[in-house]
């Protein structure tokens, strides 16, 4: 627990104490307090903690758009997450609506009201061990109203900024785990994120003969590391950049003629954006559109893409949905290693699971439907100048299995492992990521 934390519990817990003693809505008023806290602090009680659905009931919202206000920001709700669920404070609500900044200009009169009781209590304890004090021929005049006051005007410590009743500034484990998928950033926030990771599979590579081309089965082994920034544009839209490297083994072409070899490089660049169509309600879900482009830095070519997300809420479980289309500008005149389909559309549906605000696991299917390509290209050593080639289309399904942690206050940590499912492939990826928020 930070020192920030401990003090922030500190005075929640003197709030607390403060508040349970009887007639306090008067005590408060003699504090001096703005009119705001007299209201806030009287309401506080057993039940002034309040669940997401009490709260929209309280508020007279509907309890999605609440949720979804006070998940993105969108509206600075006093509210705090508790093991994957909202909580709400009655008497900070109050307190808000009032335009107080609850509970920082309320604590001073808690807090004095507590010493004050404290003192009583110390001396109704010490009372009957003292000696009864002899008659005085002079009864002392009771000292006037504004000194009885005195104690409440006594300065408090400075225990820093009071956290109670304002919404999180750190992101959630959950929302982490769909930071790709969904706007998880406000305006002007910063995510930094490193990638690094392993990938075993088989890959087709083309074998010219001088009367066709012919694709052979071999095996590759692939170490790629990227970094990728994410920055929220707007509260409703985000952008990320991403700058990969990666180095491929291929092997098991020998016998063939095609020889085992080592390829650096760095993979194209991509740009990205996602914006918050739609909020999400309580029978629709929240609608993200995508769009993105790639660039080519050493070889390759020109990229973009376009999609949809689906994601609905039922806490502490976050349901996923995409649908995304991928075209790549891939010219005739490309050399033949290059040659893939230029059409291609990836669908996912996930399962993302809240385990507590530090920890969340996900799961997702992925599939991949590549449709088929022709080109014309001029080979070399071919009988004909120009040979029609046809990529064939590919389908592939793979799952995903990721757990999200966050490490330290800004630092999260996400292992993941993928691997391809339906006997069509033995493809397997070993990933892990470190995203860092500021």
């Amino acid at each position: 627990m930070t020192l920030a934390a401990f003090a922030s519990l500190r005075r929640r817990r003197a709030l607390a104490l403060a508040l349970a003693a009887p007639g306090l809505a008067a005590s408060v008023a003699h504090a001096q307090v703005p009119d705001p806290c007299v209201s806030a602090l009287a309401a506080f009680g057993p039940d002034d903690v309040l669940t997401l659905e009490e709260a929209a009931e309280f508020v007279s919202v509907d309890p999605e758009k609440l949720r979804y206000a006070t998940e993105t920001g969108a509206i600075e709700m006093p509210a705090r997450k508790i093991l994957g669920e909202w909580r709400f404070s009655k008497s900070a609500l109050l307190a808000w609506f009032a335009g107080a900044d609850f509970p920082a200009e309320c604590l001073a009169a808690a807090q004095a009201k507590r010493s004050e009781r404290r003192r009583a209590a110390r001396l109704a304890e010490a009372a009957p061990e003292r000696v009864a004090p002899t008659p005085q021929p002079t009864p002392q005049p009771a000292p006037p109203a504004r000194e009885a006051a005195a104690p409440a005007e006594t300065p408090t410590e400075d225990r820093g900024p009071d956290a109670y009743g304002e919404d999180p500034d750190l992101l959630t484990a959950d929302q982490i785990a769909l930071r790709a998928d969904q706007v998880v950033l406000r305006k002007g926030e910063l995510t930094l994120e490193a990638n690094l990771s392993y990938a075993r599979g088989g890959r087709g590579a083309p074998v010219v003969t001088p009367f066709l081309v012919d694709f052979v089965e071999t095996t590759q082994e692939v170490y790629s590391a990227n970094v990728v920034a994410r920055f929220g544009l707007l509260n409703n839209l985000q952008a990320s950049l991403t700058a990969p490297f990666s180095l491929v083994e291929t092997s098991g072409g020998e016998a063939v003629g095609i020889p085992n070899e080592v390829d650096r490089s760095s993979d194209n660049v991509s740009v990205n954006f996602n914006y918050a169509l739609a909020a999400e309600g309580v029978y629709r879900p929240n609608i993200i559109v995508t769009a993105g482009a790639s660039i080519p830095v050493e070889s390759g070519s020109f990229g973009a893409s376009a999609g949809i997300s689906l994601l609905k809420r039922f806490d502490p479980a976050v349901l996923l949905g995409s649908v995304t289309y991928n075209r790549q500008f891939i010219g005739d005149d490309s050399p033949l290693e290059e040659l893939a389909p230029r059409d291609s559309i990836t669908a996912t549906l996930g399962l993302t699971l809240a385990l507590n605000d530090r920890l969340s696991t996900s799961g997702t299917v992925i599939g991949s439907f590549a449709l088929g390509s022709d080109f014309d290209v001029a080979l070399p050593g071919a009988l004909d100048p120009v040979t029609a080639i046809r990529i064939p289309g590919d389908r592939r399904y793979a799952l995903r299995w990721a757990l999200t942690a966050l490490v330290t206050e800004n630092l999260y940590i996400e292992p993941s492992v993928t691997f391809d499912i339906g006997g069509l492939n033995d493809d397997v990826t070993f990933a892990i990521s470190l995203p860092y928020t500021f």
